[in-house]
């Protein structure tokens, strides 16, 4: 007979970096939900930035360092007054979008 075996579900605390502009708008990490620690990160801040054409970049760590990122996106963007933007990520591609 096997010697039982733990085998964690638990993922590793996602950290998330937000920039406009080279100046750091966000960075916080969060523990995936759930009682087995296997669930969704889901992040969500509000931000007031100036109209106008910018460039944002957004990093995602999801392998527990803090050094590089998994996963980045850096656009240039154009702002309207009063626009609202969200950003997603798909986790079958792996790309980062920008709605």
């Amino acid at each position: 007979m096997r010697a039982p075996m733990k085998c964690s579900r638990e993922r590793w605390p996602v950290l998330v970096e937000l920039k406009l502009d080279g100046k750091l708008l966000y960075r916080e990490t969060l523990k995936p939900v759930g009682i087995t620690g296997d669930g969704q990160s889901s992040f969500y801040e509000n931000f007031k930035a100036p109209a106008g054409r910018h460039t944002m970049s957004l990093g995602i760590i999801d392998d527990g360092g803090d050094e590089k990122f998994n996963y980045f996106l850096e656009k240039e963007i154009t702002l309207e007054p009063v626009q609202v933007m969200v950003f997603s990520f798909d986790t079958v591609t792996g790309a980062v979008y920008v709605k």
